[in-house]
């Protein structure tokens, strides 16, 4: 008679459940209008307690600064990368649709950190978030701000970076015709862009140019042979039908850590550009908002979700196939003050402290009103700066928990007032984004929720004892585990 071997259970001591990484890949990026393109800064930051090293250089290799740098819990970093558009972080036209090999900047150390890239302009301003590791991948679909109205200082952007050798990049785009690059004839599909380690391509568009790009750049696929990765979105741009115009880029990531259920929360802008961007990758993938159907949308599509669909400041969506979603988000109710950011998905994998959030009212020397957005599970405990939320200063104001319509098990909190550096823990699942604005400038981001699953190098060996499995409480098989993989016991 056969008996069932016992499971085997392994307790993981790390697991990858944020932007929190040992190695960072930022492609360069172009804006259309260089005026809004001023200062810009590296933030990094870590919850590791114990000082380490980390090392700054551009795609070539080249240094960045005084390496190595040395940051802890207690010592984040600010690396100013300099003025305008002929930087490490940002193109001029002329530097659009060619191989670039010392443009970007890649960070690595010994052990796990954050990476964010802020830019500011007397009126805009952005946040990009480096996504680490769960941001290399071979699968992408493009999002972008679509302009209602156009302006020859509204731009898009795309850029890529390879993290191998000959890597190999393609676009491929619904459009037959019409889209017009920026310094460029090329159309869609665009094949074997070959980039090795640290190299760089950007591709620009400006919204005026033609009228297949007001929105043309949207569910384009960015394929490759090998892991790359990929900065999109809008600069500048709007959602809305005036003139005003805002940054909206952001770091994504592939097609293996999007998912089909996704939670929002408002920011302080108009319905008209307080918008949810959905990209399909797949044919026939229904969209949901707030539990009812909406649409069906086939690969390469998208579909716009207004502002008007949020129920108490939040909106559910889910998707019957993996997308890639945007929100566009407000930080006042004038149309300037707007950004764009990559969405994370709901996942049971998402746990974990955001551990810290740096410097969260600063880009350089100006000072921004500083503020996050918080989904949770219903009944978790949540602390920012390890206190509880009844505990918080009165200059810090909290709204929530706000239920999910269509999604009760799952609460929002938006909290504001907050400055300098902000860690933020919850005992559930934490989806973390901040956000700031001063003046007409405003800028926003997600910290936390794009989860990968933990890396098993297991070599398991059994040595057999006897013919037979004996029963419970005696032992004739031995099982042994090389500790390669992430876990402390067997």
């Amino acid at each position: 008679m056969f008996k069932k071997i016992p499971y085997i259970v392994f307790l993981f001591s790390s697991i990858c459940y944020s932007q929190l990484s040992n190695k960072h890949w930022l492609p360069p990026l172009h804006c259309r209008d260089a005026a809004s393109v001023a200062d810009h800064y590296l933030y990094i930051s870590t919850q590791e307690t114990t000082p380490f090293e980390i090392n700054i250089t551009d795609g070539a290799g080249n240094p960045i600064g005084n390496n190595p740098y040395v940051i802890s819990a207690s010592t984040p970093l600010t690396v100013d990368l300099g003025f305008g558009q002929n930087t490490k972080m940002f193109v001029g036209q002329e530097n659009v649709n060619i191989v670039l090999n010392n443009r970007g900047v890649i960070v690595e150390g010994t052990k796990d950190f954050y990476v964010s890239f802020r830019v500011r302009s007397q009126n805009h301003a952005e946040i990009l978030v480096s996504k680490g590791k769960p941001g290399i991948g071979t699968s992408f679909r493009l999002g972008h701000i679509i302009n209602e109205s156009f302006d020859n200082r509204k731009s898009f952007v795309t850029s890529v970076m390879a993290t191998e050798d000959n890597t190999s990049v393609n676009l491929t785009n619904n459009l037959t015709n019409g889209f017009e690059f920026e310094h460029s004839n090329e159309q869609f599909p665009i094949n074997n862009i070959i980039l090795n380690r640290g190299e760089s391509y950007v591709l620009a568009a400006r919204a005026d140019k033609a009228s297949a790009n007001r929105a043309g750049l949207i569910g384009t696929l960015i394929s490759s042979d090998k892991p790359i990765v990929v900065n999109t979105g809008s600069a500048n741009g709007s959602f809305g039908t005036g003139g005003a115009r805002d940054y909206g880029i952001d770091q994504i990531v592939d097609l293996s850590k999007v998912g089909k259920e996704y939670i929002f929360v408002k920011g302080n802008g108009e319905n008209s550009y307080e918008n949810v961007l959905v990209v399909v990758h797949e044919d026939n993938t229904e969209i949901f908002v707030n539990g009812d159907s909406k649409v069906t949308r086939n690969a390469g599509e998208y579909y716009i979700v207004e502002g008007d669909q949020f129920i108490n400041n939040n909106m559910y969506v889910n998707t019957s196939k993996d997308s890639f979603v945007y929100q566009g988000i407000g930080g006042t109710t004038s149309e300037a003050n707007q950004g764009m950011f990559f969405v994370p998905p709901l996942s049971c994998g998402s746990r974990g402290d955001v551990d810290n959030i740096p410097q969260i009212d600063k880009i350089g020397t100006l000072t921004f009103t500083g503020g996050i957005t918080i989904v949770t599970k219903e009944n978790s405990e949540v602390l920012i700066n390890g206190d509880d939320l009844s505990s918080q200063p009165g200059s810090v104001n909290i709204t929530g928990p706000t239920s999910v319509t269509a999604k009760n098990s799952y609460v929002t909190y938006k909290v504001t007032g907050l400055t300098g550096n902000v860690s933020v823990s919850s005992s559930d699942e934490l989806y973390v984004s901040y956000f700031n604005l001063n003046g007409a400038a405003a800028s926003g981001s997600f910290f936390s929720g794009f989860a990968s699953n933990p890396s098993l190098d297991l070599n398991l060996s059994a040595t057999k004892l006897g013919s037979c499995i004996s029963e419970a409480g005696t032992s004739n098989i031995e099982l042994s585990v090389s500790n390669n993989g992430n876990f402390d016991s067997v």
